[in-house]
């Protein structure tokens, strides 16, 4: 029996990827566009679900004013589509590769989600999410959603769908933990910003977690 799937992504992006040999501060720098692409942590693994022929279903918001892109990326793909859309624009982020392979991010603001937003999403997601074997809440969360609101989604998600994974960083990565999702997916500089500390060694991560669970 195949298992549903469904994403969650409340701050997706497109993403402006470009090359450049060196990046000089200060100075007008050529870039090589290398393309733009509708995406978002969430976005991103359902179309890895739907390459492997699992049927998956994506939620989240979508700025009203440049929403086509997504829009006509569900479409291709046959990916189900709950995004609800709001006023504004979805972000943009660009990602500059140099010639030595360093990549820098540079994440600029989106949409901003109002109070009735929030209402609306979360009452419309809660009565859809519980129909999956599996949901993925993944990224940042966008202006306006206070890290309170978040807790208590992933905790009322939780008593309709267990197996709950989760991705994300900083203030989003705490307020998620608080609901104790069933796995977690952060990456050692994530691990970093939480910790407050850094993290060389494949043991501090271990202890780190080692921590965690005894504090739990």
């Amino acid at each position: 029996m195949s298992r549903r799937v469904a994403t969650i992504t409340l701050n997706p992006a497109y993403d402006l990827v470009g090359y450049t040999p060196e990046v000089e501060r200060g100075e007008v720098n050529l870039v090589k566009t290398t393309g733009l692409h509708a995406a978002g942590k969430g976005i991103n693994v359902a179309k890895v679900l739907k390459d492997l022929g699992i049927d998956v279903t994506v939620g989240g918001f979508l700025g009203k004013e440049n929403q086509d892109g997504f829009q006509q990326l569900f479409s291709e793909l046959g990916i189900a589509n709950r995004f609800q859309v709001v006023q504004g624009r979805t972000r943009i982020n660009v990602k500059l590769t140099e010639k030595d392979g360093e990549v820098t991010d540079l994440n600029f603001s989106g949409f901003n989600v109002t109070a009735q937003d929030w209402d609306r999403f979360t009452a419309d997601s809660l009565t859809w999410l519980g129909q999956f074997d599996m949901v993925c809440v993944s990224g940042s969360l966008p202006a306006g959603v206070a890290p309170e609101a978040f807790t208590k989604w992933m905790s009322d998600l939780r008593t309709l769908c267990p197996c709950i994974i989760f991705d994300s960083s900083r203030e989003a990565l705490v307020a998620g933990l608080k609901a104790a999702p069933w796995l977690v997916k952060p990456n050692r500089r994530e691990l970093e910003i939480w910790a407050d500390r850094k993290l060389p060694t494949l043991q501090d991560v271990i202890e780190l977690r080692m921590n965690c669970v005894s504090r739990a």
